[in-house]
């Protein structure tokens, strides 16, 4: 069954905030209602039961960064950090070009 994967907007405005004041930027929030959310990398059949979350009726995001699928239900604290890609002085890694 091929899924309906939804980009995870959620922090849009917190990585527009990175970008535009080229310092880190942290927002802390709960998450209001289940969900799945696979990494930028995930092949979301192999880490995910599509057709179960399908029957439960839970929608699945893709969010902008790294890292595994996650399920996230109500009670859950979303920490979420934004670094701007240049004009950070304390970068691990050197920037080229």
């Amino acid at each position: 069954m091929k899924s309906k994967i939804m980009p995870f907007a959620f922090d849009d405005g917190l990585i527009e905030q990175a970008k535009t004041s080229a310092t880190p930027v942290v927002d802390i929030y709960p998450f209001r209602f289940p969900a799945v959310v696979a990494g930028r990398g995930s092949i979301i059949e192999d880490e995910i039961y599509v057709d179960n979350v399908h029957t439960d009726r839970i929608p699945i995001y893709r969010r902008k960064g790294g890292g595994c699928s996650v399920f996230l239900d109500p009670g859950n604290v979303i920490v979420s950090i934004a670094f701007p890609a240049k004009g950070w002085p304390y970068s691990i890694y050197p920037l080229t070009g």
